[in-house]
C-alpha cells in the first residue's frame, strides 16, 4: 500500500515539472563537471555561448585623435544564423567604445589605444554580449635612448609612433553566454522576418 502511494506521488511531481518545464532553466555541465544552468528558455532558440563573431572597423582610428569613452563605429561581416534563419544581417551595428588612449610623446614614447567591443542586436532586439577588449601600442623611436646626451638636448624632439586602426579592420569577438532570442525554434522565421 505504502509503495503505491509512493509512486503515485512521484508520479504526480514528475507530471506537475514536466508541465511547467517550459518556466525553468535548462542545467548544463561545464568542462570542469561544474553544474551550470542555462538562462535559454525549453524550446526556444538561442545564440550559443562561444560563437564566433567577426566585426569590421566602419572607420580609421588613431591614438593622436580620439579619446576615452570614445564610440568606434563598427559592423557585423557576415549573416549571423541560427537554424537556417538570419537573426543579424551583415552590416549589423556593433557597439564597441575606447577604453584607454595615449598619444605618442617625447622621447620617443608611442602612443597607446584600448578598446572593448561590447554588443550587437539581433532583428527581433534582442541584445547579445560580446568578449573582446585588445590593447595596441605604437613602436618607440629607440634613438631617443642611445646617449645620456641626446636623451636631455633631442629626446624632447624624438616623438613615438602613434598607434592607427584603418578602416576595414577585422577582429574576431565571442559571444560571452548562451543568449535567448525570446521566440521558439519553430517561430524563429516569422519572428526575424516580421521584424526585419
Amino acid at each position: 500500500m505504502k509503495k503505491s502511494i509512493s509512486r503515485f506521488v512521484a508520479m504526480g511531481l514528475c507530471t506537475t515539472m514536466l508541465s511547467f518545464a517550459p518556466m525553468f532553466t535548462a542545467p548544463a555541465f561545464a568542462e570542469d563537471g561544474e553544474m551550470v544552468v542555462s538562462k535559454v528558455l525549453s524550446g526556444h532558440a538561442y545564440v550559443p555561448e562561444g560563437t564566433d563573431i567577426e566585426v569590421e572597423f566602419n572607420q580609421t582610428i588613431s591614438s593622436k585623435e580620439v579619446q576615452e569613452g570614445d564610440r568606434i563605429s563598427m559592423k557585423l561581416v557576415s549573416n549571423l544564423i541560427i537554424n537556417d534563419v538570419i537573426v543579424a544581417p551583415a552590416g549589423t551595428k556593433i557597439v564597441a567604445k575606447i577604453t584607454k588612449a595615449k598619444k605618442a610623446s617625447s622621447f620617443g614614447r608611442g602612443g597607446k589605444l584600448e578598446f572593448k567591443i561590447t554588443s550587437f542586436k539581433t532583428l527581433n532586439n534582442v541584445e547579445v554580449p560580446l568578449e573582446f577588449s585588445r590593447t595596441v601600442k605604437g613602436g618607440k623611436d629607440t634613438g631617443a635612448y642611445v646617449a645620456t646626451y641626446v636623451t636631455i638636448v633631442g629626446g624632447f624632439f624624438m616623438k613615438g609612433k602613434n598607434v592607427t586602426i584603418e578602416k576595414g579592420t577585422r577582429f574576431t569577438a565571442i559571444v560571452a553566454q548562451d543568449i535567448d532570442l525570446n521566440v521558439s525554434v519553430r517561430d524563429l522565421p516569422y519572428a526575424m522576418k516580421s521584424n526585419n
